[in-house]
């Protein structure tokens, strides 16, 4: 007995196309079909055209939309995509996109930090590290990936880090220079803000604890209480 694959009528004397549709389902399904097909070809065609990330993300996603709808035909067993399927071809997309943003991170991301590294001044190094970091999150909330996702939170743990590290030294080097004029308030209050930013910092106290009583005690011997 015939049945159809989309509305599930079934009689004896039911005519069926060759994908199984009664003569009621087979138009509007092969209609809606041609349709998601013509948009993703279209899409595909602009996302290996287009350099602007904008563009080639909203297409991919789109894309996503029009597989996601093809594979309630595949569900049914209603054939749609020539040589594979909606849920073979909505991996590789998703797949593609990620790709598309992890080597826009590694191209954009990669140009800041390595600008950084070759600024001279702290403060010019802090700022473009702050920048990059700001960048991988804005990356990260493109990314479907748990993996890809965590590769992104590697980078940002070390760029953080990185930040911290020079935030740190700024304090310390100028409290130096500081002492080695004999400006010692000056230098005690740079070594103040050295501790209050170890002691204030995301990281565990024990994790740093030879730093925090390293700079503790060059304010006792320059005068300073600590409280």
């Amino acid at each position: 007995m015939a049945q159809c694959k989309w509305c599930d009528r079934s009689g004896w004397f039911l005519p069926v196309s060759g994908k199984g549709l009664c003569s009621t389902c087979s138009p509007i399904v092969e209609m809606d079909i041609n349709q998601r097909l013509r948009i993703i070809q279209d899409s595909a065609h602009i996302v290996s055209k287009s350099r602007q990330l904008d563009t080639r993300l909203s297409r991919w996603d789109l894309m996503v939309g029009h597989l996601e709808a093809l594979k309630s035909y595949e569900e049914r067993g209603i054939p749609t995509l020539p040589n594979t399927s909606p849920s073979c071809q909505l991996r590789e997309v998703e797949t593609a996109r990620d790709s598309l943003v992890l080597q826009t991170v590694k191209d954009d991301v990669g140009a800041m930090v390595e600008k950084g590294n070759a600024e001279l001044q702290a403060k010019r190094k802090i700022a473009m590290f702050t920048k990059a970091l700001l960048k991988l999150r804005d990356y990260k909330k493109l990314l479907r990936d748990a993996h890809n996702i965590e590769q992104i939170e590697e980078n940002e743990k070390r760029v953080e880090k990185g930040i911290h590290r020079l935030q740190l030294e700024t304090f310390l080097d100028t409290a130096k220079k500081a002492e080695f004029k004999g400006q010692t308030r000056k230098a005690l209050d740079q070594y103040y803000e050295a501790l209050y930013f170890l002691r204030n910092d995301a990281i565990d106290d024990s994790l740093q604890a030879a730093q925090i009583s390293e700079l503790e005690l060059k304010i006792k011997a320059l005068g300073g209480d600590i409280k």
